[in-house]
């Protein structure tokens, strides 16, 4: 778990899961979002996709006209719910403007400044963001 040196091993399972994760604002996977159709990696679908390439060029224009159709009214979706979830976003997560108070046991994230170590085989890229500590009392006047 430690170790960060095979980080490169998992890659096409990671960009699987991302790709076909459930966006949470927009209601819809990533990959469905992007480009119309559900994410599958099967032999049926690269034939498919070898046969597609292909055909001529009629044909492709028009399947292509079908698909552009479909994504023009899913893109107003997505635009709509992104925007709303950006608002969110933005009522909850910008605190500028807000007096943060703490209260003594609470659990906060903090940012982690760690740096890489070739010595300890630590990757600064590869860990985590934030790092979790406890409030043991105020300090300062």
């Amino acid at each position: 778990d430690k170790d960060q040196r095979h980080w490169d091993k998992h890659l096409s399972r990671i960009s699987c899961t991302l790709l076909s994760g459930y966006h949470e604002a927009l209601g819809l996977e990533s990959y469905y979002a992007m480009f119309g159709t559900k994410h599958t990696r099967t032999r049926a679908h690269e034939k498919a996709e070898r046969t597609y390439i292909t055909r001529s060029k009629e044909i492709e224009f028009a399947v292509g006209q079908v698909v552009y159709r479909k994504n023009y009214k899913q893109s107003s979706r997505i635009e709509e719910y992104s925007t709303r979830a950006h608002e969110k976003a933005e009522r909850t997560y910008i605190t500028r403007s807000k007096e943060i108070e703490f209260a003594v046991g609470q659990v906060v994230y903090r940012k982690n400044y760690k740096q890489s170590s070739r010595i300890e085989e630590y990757n600064a890229k590869l860990g985590p963001n934030r790092v979790r500590c406890l409030i043991l009392g105020r300090k300062g006047g």
